[in-house]
């Protein structure tokens, strides 16, 4: 499980198994989540999710 707090900026969380989350803030954020479920919670930019087998959750903010 990787959980990821993001602060300004182009973001990207690649996550290999089990529960990934990536909370960004302004810029582009991407997550690459493995199986099990995903997370991105988003601000402002473009937000793009690429999940896998299990439930995968975008909340692109703004």
């Amino acid at each position: 499980m990787i959980i990821s707090l993001a602060l300004g900026g182009n973001d990207t969380l690649r996550g290999l198994g089990g529960n990934d989350t990536l909370r960004g803030d302004s810029g582009n954020d991407n997550l690459f989540g493995g199986a099990d479920n995903d997370s991105l919670l988003g601000g402002t930019g473009s937000d793009r999710i690429f999940g896998e087998v299990g439930d995968d959750f975008l909340n692109g903010g703004k």
